[in-house]
């Protein structure tokens, strides 16, 4: 629902920061400002950022990058 919600508006020039932005935005409206599920989203995007950090394996990045690319595809659908 979160993703859902954050893929409407999710366009590929938003990147990293724009999806970490957009979900917290989304958890927030279908869930309630401070809910317990908008302070998730907040904590995994935090995790996610500190191992970006430190040096994600390229694996892990590409995983990312395909996840990222596939929100990108599906707002693209969502909005046609």
């Amino acid at each position: 629902m979160i993703w859902y919600t954050a893929g409407r508006k999710f366009k590929s020039e938003n990147g990293f920061q724009g999806a970490a932005d957009l979900t917290f935005q989304a958890a927030g409206e279908l869930f309630g400002q401070n809910s317990a599920e908008q302070q998730a989203v907040q904590n995994a995007w935090s995790e996610l950022e500190l191992l970006w950090e430190l040096g994600l394996s390229d694996s892990a990045a590409t995983a990312i990058r395909r996840m990222l690319a596939g929100v990108d595809f599906f707002a693209s659908i969502v909005t046609r």
